[in-house]
């Protein structure tokens, strides 16, 4: 199945600074077309830290031109008071809810005592009403309780990494 999202062509090792992280969505969202890509695909990107956008938008890069997603991603950073979410308790919230995630893995800032990672979740079909679109990310996100809250809007992307990426 091919999915189609923006990605910037430009890949880092390391965390990138805020200007590199707001050129590369401007090169992601705007200056290059949507590519369709395998689930595989998505996942040399992520692990080769490029920036992807779930959401495909014309006309600029705010929620509001927001034309289709099929990719869903709930970026859990564990800054919430409250126990931590590691990847075990996220995997397990998803089985509980009939979830199957397509993959993971840890962000560039993630250390061994704070997990900070993304599940990435794939829909059968390809969502094009916003409102839906809301709804869905909503209820995902509402399973986990250390996820961050900024991460809800169709205008969302999100870093690659420099560290591995785990196919479910």
């Amino acid at each position: 199945m091919k999915i189609k999202i923006h990605a910037c062509p430009v890949g880092y090792q390391t965390k990138p600074t805020k200007p590199q992280i707001a050129a590369s969505k401007k090169r992601a969202q705007l200056l290059f077309m949507p590519q369709e890509l395998t689930i595989e695909e998505i996942a040399e990107l992520i692990a080769k830290g490029h920036t992807l956008g779930p959401a495909i938008l014309e006309g600029g890069m705010r929620s509001k031109h927001f034309v289709q997603q099929q990719l869903f991603m709930v970026d859990i950073d564990n800054e919430r008071s409250g126990p931590h979410t590691t990847i075990a308790d996220a995997l397990m919230i998803c089985q509980q809810n009939n979830l199957n995630p397509a993959l993971y893995y840890h962000t560039f800032s993630s250390t061994d005592t704070h997990h900070k990672f993304r599940l990435a979740f794939v829909c059968d079909r390809v969502i094009t009403d916003k409102t839906e679109r809301d709804i869905m990310m909503r209820n995902l996100m509402q399973l986990f309780n250390q996820c961050d809250p900024a991460c809800k809007d169709a205008a969302r992307t999100f870093l690659g990494t420099n560290k591995k990426v785990v196919l479910l």
